[in-house]
């Protein structure tokens, strides 16, 4: 790995922009304890650098050969990322039933990093810009490391702003605002999807 101060910039430009990964972890912490976020924080952290390492093996390869795959993870991507969006949405009507949309667990945050083609894309990138095929496998293993180092405080910074919004998100009209922003957002990503 030649130039380590470009594949740091590269991760913290992957794990800071907006994204659906971090508006949910913005979600979560404004609608719950910092502490409850903790697994969803951990999964997100993780998700990335695994989707990253799953790439290195091969598995990315897929949505080059078969252009079907990477068109049914956009399908169901885009449908879930909908339903999300509409559970945001639905969560303001009852100023008391925000806490019904739970933060994500350890797994499912993970998981959800994998249901966009961008990423996996991002992944792939990575691998053919920064991971030369003489250093394979060390290559590998410190850009991955660095995609999750860099991710914590990435993520954090998400899961704080949502913690630090409440303060100021006192009535159902500011929820209200707020929670149709979260979702429009989500729904705009799911527009992007299709564009790129």
């Amino acid at each position: 790995m030649e130039d380590l101060i470009a594949v740091i910039l590269f991760s913290i430009s992957a794990t800071l922009t907006p994204g659906p990964s971090n508006f949910m972890l913005m979600n979560a912490g404004l609608n719950h304890h910092f502490r409850r976020c903790i697994p969803h924080f951990l999964g997100t952290c993780i998700g990335f650098p695994v989707l990253f390492f799953i790439s290195a093996l091969g598995f990315g390869v897929i949505f080059e050969e078969i252009p079907i795959a990477k068109h049914i993870l956009k399908i169901i991507g885009a449908i879930y990322l909908l339903y999300l969006a509409y559970k945001i949405l639905k969560a303001h009507y009852n100023i008391r039933s925000r806490h019904d949309f739970k933060p994500f667990s350890f797994m499912h945050a993970a998981i959800f990093q994998w249901k966009t083609p961008k990423t996996w894309l991002l992944a792939n990138s990575a691998l053919s810009i920064y991971v030369a095929p003489t250093n394979y496998v060390h290559d590998v293993i410190v850009m991955g490391i660095i995609l999750f180092m860099v991710s914590i405080p990435c993520s954090a910074a998400w899961l704080l702003l949502g913690a630090n919004l409440k303060r100021y998100l006192k009535t159902e009209t500011h929820e209200h605002i707020f929670n149709f922003f979260m979702a429009a957002t989500l729904v705009v990503s799911v527009i992007l999807i299709f564009i790129e």
